[in-house]
């Protein structure tokens, strides 16, 4: 849930931006719509500063050993590697934006995609199983944009968000096909989900194609984002 709603927060609090950010400084009285705590604090004043093209000057986190992998399950683990990857959080340089944003707008779209309707899938080796994941993910998504809603929604347009839900059928490659449709057909600002590994790794490299935002809330491989594609956050 908290992920969710920082996105959402992103989306919807840049109305406390000023026209010109990036100068370096923030206004007197330049604060959040409404009340955050520190570490969002700190990310929004960074960004801010930032500006479109800058780089926020936010620290990185580094863990002591990859996916928290138990020392006696490491490979060679009586030899000291040269270097060891991954173990740096990946790091969101800001592309996209500089976008202007589309005129003429009711809501703000959001997508999600999860398995929320019951399939057969080969990939799956079957019935699919993971309804059970992706619906109470989808209500936490309705939830998050409810007071995302009810603190004014998109608030530099004064207009509410609104989620665009398409179901993850587990077929190989089919999550691409939906991401396309989200991006093109629904026209989305950004996408939520899924939940399956593979379906996962499809459509973060077609959002990275399309240049979308996509936050993911279920995927628990750990090479999910070892992709470094800057669209895709976890």
């Amino acid at each position: 849930m908290r992920y969710v709603f920082i996105i959402l927060l992103v989306l919807g609090g840049a109305a406390a931006r000023a026209d010109t950010p990036g100068s370096g400084t923030l206004p007197p009285d330049w604060k959040p719509p409404f009340e955050v705590d520190e570490e969002t604090l700190k990310i929004l004043e960074e960004s801010y500063k930032a500006g479109a093209y800058g780089t926020p000057n936010l620290p990185l986190r580094t863990d002591e050993n990859y996916a928290h992998t138990p020392r006696d399950l490491e490979p060679f683990r009586h030899v000291q590697p040269h270097k060891r990857h991954f173990l740096v959080q990946m790091e969101y340089t800001g592309p996209g934006r500089a976008i202007p944003e589309p005129k003429d707008l009711k809501t703000v779209k959001i997508g999600f995609i999860g398995p929320i309707e019951p399939t057969v899938s080969v990939a799956t080796g079957g019935k699919s199983h993971e309804e059970w994941l992706g619906i109470p993910m989808l209500q936490g998504c309705q939830l998050a944009i409810e007071e995302a809603n009810a603190r004014g929604g998109y608030l530099r347009r004064k207009i509410p968000f609104e989620l665009v839900v398409k179901n993850d059928n587990g077929l190989w490659g089919s999550s691409g096909n939906v991401i396309i449709d989200l991006a093109y057909k629904d026209e989305v600002w950004a996408i939520l989900g899924t939940i399956d590994g593979a379906n996962s790794h499809i459509a973060i490299r077609v959002g990275l194609k399309i240049e979308i935002p996509m936050m993911n809330s279920g995927d628990t491989d750990p090479t999910f984002i070892e992709t470094n594609i800057p669209w895709v956050f976890r």
